[in-house]
């Protein structure tokens, strides 16, 4: 097991083993969709223990990022600057409606 100690390495790693595959983008995000239902009814369906259920969280999280990777390869997204942008306008919008509110 490799220990990657930044996020980006990691998170190009699991792009590569996704280098050779023939998988369509609109496939990727049916992927993703189950994933986040899977998710979803972990928490609202399931009857285990909280510490079962936040170890299958954990699991399936694991395997939504990694098909996020996957997704982003075959577009040929630059996430780090996506999430960059929304997380400024994110920030952006928050401030202005802070200002608004006093």
């Amino acid at each position: 097991m490799i220990n990657y100690a930044h996020f980006e390495d990691l998170w190009q790693a699991s792009e590569a083993l996704f280098k050779n595959d023939i998988t369509d983008s609109n496939a990727i995000v049916q992927e993703i969709i189950a994933k986040l239902f899977l998710y979803q009814s972990i928490s609202t369906k399931l009857e285990a223990s909280d510490e079962e259920k936040r170890q299958l969280q954990h699991h399936i999280m694991g395997t939504i990022v990694s098909t996020l990777t996957h997704l982003s390869l075959k577009d040929n997204i630059n996430v780090f600057a996506a999430l960059q942008e929304t997380t400024n306008k994110l920030r952006a919008e928050k401030l202005e409606a802070a200002l608004k509110r006093s």
